[in-house]
């Protein structure tokens, strides 16, 4: 009988930490008002932020900005937009917005979603940033991409990744790849 038990325990005890591991590092589901802050916690199902390590938070239908940058990095979010989902960098006071920093960014656009990079006099987009810690943005919709006066991948340490897929980007007046950086065209204009 106490081998019986021993094994019930063990089965119940397998049956707990398969159910709960998933939970541990579940994604993320955008459920935030249109317009919401990515960088607002209570945007998302469950009230975490979407984290390379750990997550990923998924956008489907909705308009999402990221307004308190400042012209520092988006650092430590995995995110992909879905559906018809349209991202903005939102009010702005400087001309850069950067893709890495203190820890591994990723942004991947899908379907026809849409990134709007706007601000008065042109706005940069720089996938890698200082640090040495990665960026990586992907472009698998077609969407529309566009507001960029300079594209850089790898902006001074990187690395960074750009791939895109499908759709066309638009707006770039000047696009620099750095040491660290790597740019893949494999469709899309």
């Amino acid at each position: 009988m106490k081998s019986k038990t021993k094994k019930r325990f063990m089965r119940l005890g397998i049956a707990l930490a398969m159910v709960s591991a998933p939970m541990a590092f579940a994604d993320v589901e955008w459920d935030g008002p249109a317009g919401g802050g990515i960088d607002v916690a209570a945007n998302w199902t469950t009230d975490t932020l979407p984290n390379d390590g750990s997550s990923i938070g998924t956008v489907t239908d909705a308009n999402t900005v990221y307004n308190t940058h400042n012209g520092q990095a988006l650092a430590g979010y995995n995110v992909v937009f879905n559906g018809s989902s349209t991202f903005t960098n939102g009010a702005v006071t400087k001309s850069s917005f950067f893709l890495g920093g203190s820890t591994t960014t990723s942004m991947t656009f899908n379907d026809t979603s849409s990134a709007f990079f706007a601000r008065s006099g042109g706005m940069n987009l720089s996938v890698g940033w200082y640090g040495g810690n990665a960026g990586s943005f992907t472009w698998n919709s077609s969407g529309t991409f566009g507001g960029l006066n300079e594209f850089w991948v790898d902006y001074s340490g990187g690395p960074g990744t750009y791939l895109q897929t499908d759709g066309l980007v638009t707006g770039a007046a000047k696009i620099n790849v750095g040491a660290n950086g790597t740019l893949t065209l494999s469709g899309g204009t």
